[in-house]
């Protein structure tokens, strides 16, 4: 049966129906809101004593956009294995993976966020700089033996303080419409004294340091000691459309599920995002 509006039409005074679903068959473009998300650094192995936390992946995001058919390759950046984490990328648009924290004496790496300096053996070291986010911590041994924490996006990563405090990792941010999930926290600082890791994934540091949450470009928590560095967490790309927009377009490729009147497309591994 068709389906459309009722209207009327002047010349002969019939009362007609409009066939709307005809009318939007030759749509060739519809809105989008998206989201992406770089790998988080990983740590350097230590160099005795205390490294600094990963920093947190870069991040993208932008609504109100018209996107057209056709096939769009995804990127997801894996997490840094003690190294920067790896870009993500969708369409032109790069998310730049996260700066590494590093071990003793050494400043933390530039980044989609920075990584945090390690412990320095005199005066002072900076963190990394974040480009997408914010910059990882810094030591002062005046301060402390410990490290610093890597970068958020949605916080600057702590510096080590007295006490012999590391500094914690920055925390990350909520997306609230696509998820209430919070991505991009970066690493605690070793050996973890007083100090957490960015809520948003960043890994923890201490006895058992762990890695950055996988999907949330969260930094790896830092390491000292004779432990080994640990890995930043991959990313992850999120796609938003009216979900009646949908109904004369056909889109494969991630996972899908339904936020109020939209519907979301995520992708944790790299794909391809086609609309036809």
């Amino acid at each position: 049966m068709a389906t459309g509006e009722l209207y009327r039409n002047a010349a002969n005074n019939q009362i007609l129906l409009r066939d709307t679903k005809l009318i939007r068959d030759g749509a060739t473009s519809l809105g989008i809101d998206f989201l992406i998300i770089a790998g988080g650094g990983g740590t350097t192995d230590a160099a005795t004593f205390y490294g600094g936390g990963g920093g947190a992946g870069g991040y993208i995001y932008n609504t109100g956009l018209t996107i057209n058919v056709g096939t769009y390759p995804i990127v997801i950046g894996n997490g840094g294995v003690k190294v920067n984490g790896d870009d993500s990328t969708f369409s032109g648009y790069t998310a730049i993976g996260g700066g590494a924290g590093r071990e003793r004496n050494t400043a933390g790496n530039n980044g989609g966020c920075g990584g945090g300096a390690g412990m320095p053996n005199a005066g002072t070291l900076a963190g990394g700089t974040g480009s997408q986010g914010f910059n990882g911590g810094s030591t002062n041994i005046g301060l402390s033996t410990r490290g610093a924490g890597g970068g958020g996006i949605g916080a600057v990563g702590g510096d080590n303080a007295g006490s012999n405090t590391a500094g914690s990792g920055g925390n990350g941010l909520i997306f609230s419409i696509f998820t209430g999930t919070t991505f991009g926290g970066g690493g605690e600082g070793s050996d973890g004294n007083n100090a957490t890791p960015g809520i948003g994934g960043g890994g923890s540091s201490g006895a058992s340091p762990t890695n950055g949450t996988p999907n949330t470009g969260g930094g790896g928590g830092g390491v000292g000691g004779s432990q080994t560095g640990k890995n930043g967490g991959s990313g992850i790309a999120m796609f938003r459309f009216l979900t009646s927009d949908l109904s004369d377009f056909t889109i494969t490729g991630g996972s899908s599920s339904i936020n109020g009147s939209y519907t979301i497309i995520t992708f944790t591994t790299s794909s391809n995002l086609v609309i036809t």
